[in-house]
C-alpha cells in the first residue's frame, strides 16, 4: 500500500492557500449573501486542499464541486457555507453526520460545534461509526464495539516522543470525553478512541484516523487493527481526513 500523505507543517509556506480560501469566501460566500462571521472564519481557517485528491489541489478553491473518487464529489465551498449556515449551530451541538464523503463539512462542523461524528455504510449495508469512544458497527440487528484495548491506535509508548511539541489547531480537538485509564489525556495529545476521520476502502477496509495514535487499518473479516504512525512514514499521529485515489492509493 502507497500512502501519498498531505500534513500542514510549521515549516510550509502556507501563504498561497490562505490568500485563495481569502478569495473563495470574498467572491462565492459573502457575495452570496452569507454573514455569519463564524461560518467565513472557519471556511477561510479549513484548509480545503488537504480534502482533495493531490493532483486536484491547485483547484482546491474553485466555485464548483470536484471529484473525490467512487463518484463522490467534494461539495462547492457555498453549498458548504450555505448547508451550515441552515443548520443554525451553537457552540454546545452535536452533530450526526451520514456520508462524510471527502470529510471537508466534518472539518468545518468540527470548529463550530461540540462534536461531530462520521459514519461509512459498507457494501453489505453494515454501518460504521467513528467515535470519541471508539469504532462500532451496527449490523442491522446487533452492536459491535472496538477501542484501544482491542488494537485501536498506537500505544502511547510508540508515539510519545512524536507526539510532544503538537498544539491543537483544530477546535473540534477540545472534547469533554475523556479516558481515565489513558496517560496525557487532560492535555489532549492522545486519545487514540477519538476518530477524527474515516473511509471505507474499494477494498471493504476501514482506516481509521484517531487523535495523537496515527492511522489505523481494521479488517473486518478477521477483526484485527494494523496501526501506522510517524515511525512507519507519517508526518503526524493526528490523522484529520483520508481519502482513496482512483488508482487506490491514500491521501492523507
Amino acid at each position: 500500500m502507497l500512502f501519498y500523505l498531505s500534513y500542514v507543517t510549521g515549516g510550509e509556506n502556507t501563504n498561497w492557500w490562505h490568500e485563495q480560501a481569502d478569495i473563495m469566501v470574498k467572491t462565492q460566500i459573502e457575495k452570496r449573501g452569507i454573514q455569519d462571521e463564524r461560518i467565513l472564519r472557519v471556511m477561510r481557517e479549513t484548509p480545503r486542499h488537504l480534502f482533495v485528491p493531490e493532483y486536484l489541489k491547485n483547484r482546491a478553491y474553485e466555485d464548483g464541486p470536484l471529484p473525490i473518487g467512487e463518484g463522490q464529489t467534494i461539495s462547492q465551498p457555498y453549498i458548504v457555507a450555505i448547508m451550515t449556515e441552515l443548520l443554525q449551530l451553537h457552540e454546545k451541538d452535536r452533530v450526526l453526520e451520514i456520508g462524510t464523503g471527502s470529510g471537508y463539512q466534518a472539518a468545518v462542523l468540527s470548529q463550530l460545534v461540540n462534536r461531530v461524528y462520521s459514519i461509512e455504510i459498507g457494501r453489505d449495508d453494515n454501518i460504521w461509526f467513528g467515535t470519541e469512544a471508539g469504532l462500532s458497527l451496527f449490523d442491522g440487528e446487533k452492536w459491535a464495539n472496538w477501542n484501544h484495548k482491542n488494537g485501536l491506535g498506537a500505544s502511547y509508548k510508540l508515539v510519545e516522543k512524536d507526539n510532544r511539541q503538537v498544539t491543537d489547531t483544530f477546535k473540534g480537538a477540545h472534547h469533554n470525553y475523556q479516558t481515565p485509564d489513558l496517560p496525557n489525556t487532560e492535555s489532549a495529545k492522545y486519545r487514540p478512541n477519538y476518530i477524527v476521520s474515516m473511509l471505507l476502502d474499494k477494498a471493504n477496509r476501514l482506516w481509521i484516523g484517531t487523535w495523537g495514535g496515527g492511522l489505523s487499518l481494521f479488517d473486518p473479516e478477521t477483526l484485527a487493527f494494523r496501526n501506522f504512525t510517524v515511525q512507519d512514514g507519517l508526518p503526524g499521529n493526528y490523522i484529520l481526513a483520508i481519502n482513496e485515489g482512483p488508482d487506490g492509493n491514500l491521501w492523507i
